[in-house]
């Protein structure tokens, strides 16, 4: 049971880690150079988020707000909407 236990803790705490992409994970994922993704950054483009204590400003980003940012239309089964009527008629 125990062992269970920490799997369980494991995988949930690898799902919350993996939300999270740095630069240049980012930047991979939009296929374009971290220095331009952290341009579009400071023109307010893509939503990121700084990680402070430390020196130099580390951003994260979230995949969510990538997409969002790119206009993709991510749908979860939550997100459909169904409709009692149809305008389309099946032949």
């Amino acid at each position: 049971m125990k062992n269970e236990n920490l799997l369980i803790t494991t995988v949930a705490a690898s799902e919350a880690q993996s939300k999270w992409l740095t630069t240049a994970e980012a930047a991979a994922y939009l296929r374009t150079k971290p220095r331009t993704l952290l341009k579009w950054v400071r023109e307010g483009s893509i939503k990121a988020w700084p990680l402070h204590g430390i020196a130099r400003r580390t951003w994260r980003f979230r995949k969510e707000d990538l997409d969002a940012a790119l206009g993709l239309c991510v749908r979860t089964p939550d997100s459909v909407v169904l409709s009692s009527t149809s305008s389309v008629a099946l032949q």
